[in-house]
């Protein structure tokens, strides 16, 4: 069967395609789904535009046969030679390739083809935050983009990546629209957040439109798009600013934390691992997270936590009695110190400050739920929601 051929079919395009992409020589190696690049097409006008496409050549497909895109307004940088041949000989674009997978040579490329885009739309590689690396190097080359790529530069609220934190900046008030999803079986892969097409105008001040999964609402600022959804405005924000205050001038579990060089062997010691907490590879829903996620002990074994090893280092804690440890313990597997973990944790890691929102107390006096909603004064729909959003994994609700 002949390229035309073959091309002619659904089923023929994503074949070659996703040869293509997956060939070893690619930056990008996870193709897009045909009906995912209609999506994304859809978000913005694209009569008279200038278009770049970075990396994914089945947006050309689309684009020039589908939509019927002039080629000579649609330019495409590849990272093979053979997408930079399909390009040129097949969809008759301007094709460039790049040879070094960097972002600095990408940025010298995208420089020499000098030209000010209206729109790009891509599919960039996501291996060590490669996309937001790019993103926050040649955003202003166009005035739109349109991009598919983890969510994790969304959601992520501890503040500790640098590239996170300018890339949100840069964007602030430019965000049009964010829809996010699974893309695990779509694409292949294993996140524990979501996907999001990103649409961004840097020529705009707007409120921005959210999706998520199947909620649809609209927030003023980038920083109330969580994992909470909805949630997040009326029922878990307020909870978050009281315990980041509380925080703040009383201390939090992880700010007590004891350097295991300076143990004391004569006091009693809980210990958590760094990693805790398991996918839902097989899920297709927004349960992307086993029930074991929200977690920081092993269920039925708290023996385990009063060892210290030192391949764990960095959450180790020293009580002056041993009621004061195994109160520690309890505390640790209740809702409301699990619902603390959970605003901040988005991945495996509990050793990276996902600990510093959840409060430190008297533990020579043992807290349950009950007492721990009675002292923070959190409201019964807040108690509610709580209890919806985390698994009982220890089993200790009424």
């Amino acid at each position: 069967m002949n390229l035309p051929k073959l091309l002619s079919f659904e089923s023929g395009r994503i074949v070659f395609f996703e040869t293509l992409t997956k060939h070893p020589e690619n930056w990008q190696q996870n193709p897009t789904p045909l009906c995912i690049v209609r999506k994304m097409l859809d978000k913005t006008s694209l009569e008279d535009k200038k278009i770049l496409v970075l990396f994914n050549i089945e947006f050309l497909q689309v684009l020039v046969e589908e939509r019927k895109i002039n080629p000579e307004n649609i330019y495409y940088i590849a990272d093979n030679e053979l997408e930079y041949l399909g390009a040129i000989k097949i969809f008759k674009v301007q094709s460039y390739k790049i040879d070094d997978f960097t972002v600095p040579a990408l940025k010298k490329l995208i420089a020499g083809i000098d030209m000010k885009f209206d729109l790009v739309f891509s599919n960039p590689p996501y291996n060590k935050n490669i996309d937001i690396k790019i993103l926050n190097e040649v955003l202003p080359v166009a005035d739109e983009w349109v991009i598919i790529h983890p969510s994790l530069w969304l959601l992520e609220s501890k503040g500790v990546f640098k590239a996170y934190s300018d890339f949100r900046t840069k964007i602030k008030n430019k965000l049009v629209s964010v829809e996010m999803f699974n893309g695990n079986g779509i694409f292949d892969i294993q996140l524990n957040v979501p996907i999001v097409i990103t649409h961004i105008d840097t020529r705009s001040d707007t409120k921005t439109q959210v999706e998520y999964f199947d909620e649809r609402y609209t927030v003023d600022s980038i920083n109330d798009i969580t994992k909470f959804g909805i949630a997040w405005e009326t029922l878990v924000k307020p909870f978050y600013n009281q315990m980041s205050e509380y925080c703040t001038t009383n201390g939090s579990v992880w700010s007590n934390k004891t350097a295991f060089s300076l143990t004391d062997s004569s006091k009693f010691h809980c210990q958590l691992a760094d990693i805790r907490g398991s996918k839902n590879l097989n899920s297709k829903t927004k349960d992307l997270v086993k029930s074991d996620f929200y977690t920081m002990t092993v269920r039925d074994n708290a023996e385990d936590n009063k060892t210290l090893r030192k391949d764990t280092l960095k959450n180790t804690y020293e009580f002056n009695t041993e009621n004061e440890r195994d109160n520690f313990i309890k505390y640790l597997n209740t809702d409301f110190a699990r619902f603390c973990l959970a605003i901040l944790k988005t991945n495996t890691h509990i050793d990276s400050g996902e600990l510093s929102l959840i409060p430190w107390l008297d533990f020579t006096e043992e807290w349950n739920d009950e007492k721990l909603f009675k002292r923070f004064d959190i409201n019964q729909k807040q108690q509610e929601y709580i209890q919806t959003f985390l698994p009982d994994f220890y089993n200790i609700r009424k």
